[in-house]
């Protein structure tokens, strides 16, 4: 809401001028308009202890005025000091001294033969515009403090991409102090080891109009890693045309530390299942079969066959819920995965596949190099298992191919089906998120694609430095 002056006679206005006839006339044409014209003063020496003292809410200034600093100096002097609008009155208007009153940006320029009318609506615009200003500054600094004490990350990047912008929480989650990024490109946030996926998302919100909101890892100004959760919003003039974007980032490391800590435990959950499936049940199922052979034998002595058969049709029985107690636990329990590289592992994987009516899945890897890292085989492998078992039980699919490659900067697995396809607004579900977590664990990226005639394509791209680490 911008000031409004309702009542002249509380605007204080001082004269600057040396010439005493033309300082009275003035001072008297001022107060006959309506306005408090203070005593007025005939040094720049003078003019800045009158401001000093009375605060005045306005001045009019001679440019050439006794002293050794003339109206000029004057003005940029008193404009270090107070924030006090002026304006300049002079006979002068050659293109030197025009040049000069420009630089210090006054809020007025009237000659000194200017009427009564000039003269009160030059005082009324400056005052006026004084006032909108100051109003403006006044929430563009109320703003830039409600930003400054955001804990998040406020980021604003212009359409070259560089930092305009830099709160104190990107200060605190980032570590560069706001003078040492000003003008910097945003690229200093991005690890070297993850090609093109921020310029690729800030073109798609660029190109689309709307914000985007991604999890992503960042670095800080030391190279640590952090998970972070980034709002990006593109800006725009009034034009339409694209001039900038902002970037709201959350740390979220210690909440990614969690949902590891929570797929441990379910992963210890699964193993100690799949361990009772092999272990106990499975023995115990064992044990049945024997107790019904010994039955079996004994029935056939005393030669009764319709019990006998019975025996047998329970013991078929009880060996097919042993399979498959067994083919659950397998598929719970990957034993010495440990001790495998990550073709071994995704060999093994279609393997046990194999076994499984109505699905067919083969493997085919490009890349040359190993991989043994265990936390990376094991995330794979499990994404894997669980891109294949969507297939089999959601999306009708017979034929799935799991295939590996790399490039100059990851490695890529593959997982694609002849399915039905998903539908890809219901991407929410436990095992997805389960997988994105699987690939968040291992600083990888899983995309996934879907159609009702192509199937789906699940990718989990990992960066070569991560495996080189």
């Amino acid at each position: 809401m911008y000031l409004q002056i309702e009542d002249d006679r509380n605007i204080k206005i001082l004269v600057v001028e040396d010439e005493s006839i033309i300082a009275l006339d003035l001072t008297r044409r001022l107060k006959d308009l309506g306005f408090t014209p203070l005593k007025p003063v005939d040094t720049g020496k003078k003019a800045i202890a009158a401001v000093n003292k009375n605060k005045p809410d306005l001045i009019i200034l001679d440019i050439k005025i006794k002293g050794e600093i003339d109206g000029i100096e004057t003005a940029s002097i008193i404009r270090g000091i107070h924030s006090v609008p002026y304006i300049f009155i002079s006979a002068f208007n050659d293109p030197g001294t025009l040049k000069r009153i420009r630089q210090v940006e006054p809020y007025g320029y009237i000659p000194k033969s200017s009427n009564n009318i000039d003269l009160y609506t030059t005082v009324k615009i400056a005052l006026q515009r004084f006032s909108i200003e100051k109003a403006y500054h006044s929430n563009e600094e109320l703003l830039s403090t409600i930003m400054k004490s955001i804990t998040d990350a406020v980021i604003g990047v212009n359409e070259a991409g560089e930092i305009i912008f830099w709160n104190n929480g990107a200060e605190k989650i980032f570590g560069w102090d706001e003078p040492e990024v000003q003008g910097m490109d945003v690229s200093i946030l991005i690890p070297s080891y993850i090609p093109n996926e921020f310029p690729d998302i800030i073109e798609e919100t660029i190109k689309e109009g709307k914000e985007k909101i991604f999890d992503t890892v960042f670095k800080d100004k030391f190279g640590k890693i952090i998970s972070v959760l980034t709002t990006l919003s593109p800006a725009y003039s009034l034009t339409g045309e694209f001039n900038g974007f902002s970037l709201v980032i959350k740390d979220i490391t210690e909440q990614k530390k969690l949902e590891k800590q929570i797929i441990d435990i379910l992963e210890e959950e699964r193993f100690r299942i799949g361990q009772e499936l092999h272990d106990n049940l499975g023995q115990y199922l064992t044990g049945i079969l024997l107790k019904l052979k010994v039955l079996e034998n004994g029935l056939s002595r005393k030669h009764l066959g319709e019990e006998k058969e019975l025996v047998i049709r329970i013991a078929s029985h009880v060996k097919e819920s042993l399979k498959k107690a067994r083919e659950i636990s397998r598929g719970l329990v990957t034993l010495g995965l440990e001790n495998l590289t990550l073709l071994d592992a995704l060999e093994e994987l279609t393997s046990y596949f194999a076994n499984i009516q109505n699905i067919r899945v083969t493997f085919t890897s490009f890349i040359d190099e190993e991989i043994t890292e265990h936390s990376i085989i094991a995330q794979l492998y499990h994404i894997a298992q669980e891109a294949i078992t969507n297939a089999l039980k959601h999306s009708g699919g017979t034929n799935v191919k799991i295939i590996l490659s790399c490039n100059e900067t990851e490695v890529i697995m593959k997982v694609e089906d002849n399915g039905k396809g998903m539908d890809m607004k219901k991407t929410d579900g436990l095992g997805l998120k389960i997988m994105k977590y699987r690939a968040d664990m291992i600083q990888g990226r899983l995309y996934v694609y879907s159609s009702s005639d192509k199937g789906t394509a699940v990718y989990c791209s990992i960066p070569k430095a991560v495996l080189r680490r």
